[in-house]
């Protein structure tokens, strides 16, 4: 009975040992021979907004690559809005047809067999406010006679205005007046008889002239700098008449002939630009997410439809954008009449640079290396438009042009205005500070002998 009982034993434990080694090896078998679908793999899914604008948003998306699934829909706040195929890892979206200062909830689904499989975490965004067209009030100066005119004018606040020119007050001449929050008061820089064209202040003790050379302001006396006897510029080279900078050292001054000449704080230096055309229009912008500089220069030559804009790409000037004689451009193969590029200007909120010049107005697509070229049809919407002198802006969505026959135009984000109570033929409008809800517009008026010197203040 011993020996059987052990032998029972024994087999009892082999069985045991046997009914474990099945449960081992049970699911492995199991999992790989199953016939059955897997789970669905984790996307990374990422959703940003490119530019918000008042009745429409830019939606950049990005996809991994996991799996094969490439269907997605995207929803705004419980209606699906888009529904596609994404053949890349990325692409843009653009939702239209928005209101103005409105919350928007966004999220990317991915789909298979119209079932959403992920989701991209939710992405709230609210379009910005539509600016104001209607201004409360018009303070409309005219200065001085005998030619005279204005040709820069730089804000810093209500009680530091300056602007730059050629005044003749008829006792005497100047070339330069400063608010200082009572009255304008007349300074000559320089010599009876020379005209400054551009002005750029950065405190009382530091302000930069164009006159076709330099002037500088350093709290005791003006200081000229003649380029050309210094050496920065040789007979085949232009004047400068207008000034960016970012800094006190890093100022860059523009003009004719191609002309571009920088300081860093202690030495002039003659940039490459690749182009005899003369530079009419500058323009830069601090990236306030990086604190990089970004410039922009822009001209036309005199005597044909030729123009060019420059963007300043590590320390040197790259053409971006060509207009030929021929009206064909750099960009694609339509022949265009009018726009030239007088003017230029962005903002850090925005992917596009506005271009105006000639009878046109339009936008490029990407400001650093564009590829499209966009009319904007302000003739179409509002029945006039004429030659855009300058165009700035206060944002994307508050932009103002002035342009020939004493026109001012405002883009409030959705719709064009004219200001026709700004409107006389002896008027003429160049260049224009915009500042919060306050604009300077400065020119010439032709309603005198020979002309006054004309300063227009408008508040909103």
């Amino acid at each position: 009975m011993a020996f059987i009982t052990f032998r029972l034993i024994l087999k009892r434990r082999n069985i045991s040992k046997l009914i474990l080694l099945l449960f081992v090896l049970y699911p492995i078998s199991c999992k790989d021979c199953t016939t059955e679908p897997t789970d669905n793999p984790d996307y990374d899914i990422q959703l940003s907004a490119i530019e918000s604008a008042p009745t429409y948003i830019r939606l950049s998306v990005s996809i991994s690559d996991s799996g094969s699934v490439r269907q997605y829909a995207l929803q705004r706040d419980s209606e699906m809005v888009v529904t596609d195929t994404l053949f890349g890892k990325d692409t843009i979206l653009v939702d239209s047809e928005l209101e103005p200062s409105t919350s928007y909830q966004y999220r990317l689904l991915i789909q298979d067999k119209g079932k959403t499989i992920d989701s991209s975490e939710p992405l709230t965004i609210i379009t910005p406010e539509l600016s104001e067209h209607t201004f409360s009030s018009w303070d409309i100066q005219t200065i001085g006679g005998n030619n005279s005119s204005l040709n820069d004018i730089f804000y810093v606040d209500e009680n530091n205005i300056w602007a730059v020119g050629k005044i003749d007050t008829g006792d005497s001449s100047y070339n330069a007046m400063h608010w200082d929050g009572e009255k304008w008061n007349y300074e000559l820089i320089g010599i009876m008889g020379v005209i400054c064209e551009g002005i750029y202040y950065f405190s009382g003790n530091d302000i930069w002239i164009a006159t076709g050379i330099i002037y500088h302001w350093s709290g005791n006396k003006w200081e000229r700098f003649h380029l050309w006897d210094m050496g920065i510029l040789g007979d085949d080279d232009g004047g400068v008449t207008d000034i960016w900078a970012s800094s006190s050292t890093n100022i860059y001054f523009i003009g004719r002939k191609g002309s571009i000449v920088h300081y860093d704080g202690q030495t002039f230096k003659k940039m490459d630009t690749g182009t005899k055309i003369n530079l009419t229009d500058i323009w830069g912008e601090i990236d306030p997410k990086t604190g990089v500089t970004h410039i922009w220069v822009c001209g036309h030559a005199d005597n044909s439809l030729a123009s060019v804009i420059l963007f300043l790409n590590n320390g040197e000037w790259k053409k971006i954008y060509e207009r030929y004689a021929d009206d064909s451009n750099s960009l694609d193969n339509v022949l265009r009449y009018n726009p030239h590029c007088n003017t230029i200007w962005t903002h850090p909120d925005s992917e596009k640079l506005w271009v105006g010049g000639g009878y046109g107005l339009f936008t490029l697509d990407n400001k650093f290396s564009p590829t499209k070229y966009t009319e904007i049809d302000v003739l179409g919407e509002i029945g006039y438009f004429s030659c855009p002198h300058q165009i700035r802006g206060d944002s994307p969505y508050d932009i103002f042009i002035t342009g020939a026959y004493s026109s001012l135009y405002h883009y409030n984000g959705q719709t064009w205005s004219r200001y026709l109570e700004l409107y006389d033929d002896d008027r003429e409008f160049g260049v224009i500070n915009v500042v919060n809800n306050k604009i300077y517009i400065v020119g010439h008026y032709f309603g005198s002998f020979l002309s006054s010197a004309l300063l227009i203040k408008g508040v909103r």
